[in-house]
């Protein structure tokens, strides 16, 4: 799901996409133009010259205002300056919680204020005093990998025997496969272990497991991390739990989950809730929370002698076969030819 924002200035047009309950729209350095765009943009807007396009209302929400405008009913695209969303702890968990779109205009991350990395955007100012707004990593500065050749480390976000990295441990030794696994243990810590792996193992290939669907905090400290080794690279998904949702084997429970991800402060929530949801009561059943993933996900079914609803005969196909899981998929296919 995403909506479109476009703006219209007399004969200029541009816009942006939102992904989820937050967008950032980050100018890097003073100059580049963030707080004018916003006060030019709002001033443009309130005098009739900007006209904006969007499937819901647009508000530009300053310091004295916001408050009061988390609190209304309908649903709207509220447009808010820095300053505005990090004035206390109570804006932002008033932000958070709210049923409404931020787009939070910075140059410093917002605490919690995540955005995916498909909805973090850059503000250019052009000579001729019009705006473009760019996609941050348009020119893959967080390293995405397309194609996975040779890998020697797997860095997981999960701490150890959880989540992604349990899942991985598991395909490893299941499918005989040879790389080393590090558990970063938080999103937060990951940039320290590429740090550490930069200085112990040099030369190492290095593919990180990390959700992109809440990383707008991490995003300029990981990006120097790639500057320094250009051996890194980051797995394109939103979260582990979006490759298993959208995956054959989650599927095949024929189960529907209505929610929105506009409901969820993040995509990964979203995700999150949309796995424990619809495998609830079944072998498996996925909790966030819980250390282990069910066996299921990587045993084949030929060993299992229960025979239920969701037998298969390769469970790779069934759980990686997917447009998530689709790169670790050939990956770990062509490692058993």
């Amino acid at each position: 799901m995403r909506e479109y924002v476009k703006f219209k200035d007399r004969n200029y047009e541009y816009g942006f996409f939102i992904y989820s309950h937050y967008t950032t729209i980050l100018g890097l350095n003073s100059g580049e133009g963030k707080t004018w765009m916003f006060d030019t943009l709002a001033e443009r807007y309130n005098e009739g010259i900007v006209k904006i396009e969007a499937n819901y209302p647009v508000i530009f929400a300053n310091t004295v205002n916001l408050l009061s405008l988390l609190k209304t009913d309908e649903k709207s695209i509220i447009f808010a300056d820095e300053i505005s969303i990090n004035k206390n702890s109570q804006y932002l968990k008033e932000i958070n919680f709210s049923k409404h779109f931020i787009v939070a205009i910075t140059r410093a991350m917002p605490f919690r204020a995540n955005s995916p990395l498909c909805g973090i955007y850059q503000v250019i100012a052009r000579q001729d005093g019009h705006f473009q707004i760019e996609e941050i990593n348009r020119h893959n500065d967080l390293r995405l990998i397309q194609k996975i050749d040779d890998i020697d480390i797997v860095v997981t976000e999960a701490a150890e025997n959880c989540s992604e990295h349990n899942y991985i441990i598991k395909c490893r030794e299941t499918y005989n496969l040879d790389f080393q696994v590090i558990a970063a243990g938080g999103k937060d810590r990951i940039a320290n272990v590429l740090h550490n792996c930069l200085k112990t193992y040099p030369k190492k290939k290095i593919l990180i497991l990390m959700d992109l669907a809440n990383v707008s905090s991490q995003y300029k400290l990981l990006v120097k991390r790639c500057k320094d080794n250009p051996d890194i690279f980051f797995y394109p998904y939103s979260s582990f739990e979006e490759l298993l949702y959208k995956s054959k084997l989650v599927s095949s429970l024929n189960k529907t989950y209505k929610a929105s991800p506009y409901d969820f402060c993040t995509l990964e929530r979203y995700y999150e809730n949309a796995l424990e949801k619809v495998t609830s009561n079944s072998c498996i059943e996925y909790n966030h929370r819980h250390p282990f993933i069910s066996e299921c996900y990587v045993n084949n079914c030929n060993s299992c002698n229960k025979r239920c609803e969701l037998f298969c005969n390769d469970k790779i196909d069934y759980v990686l076969d997917s447009s998530v899981g689709k790169i670790l998929y050939k990956w770990i296919k062509d490692n058993l030819s």
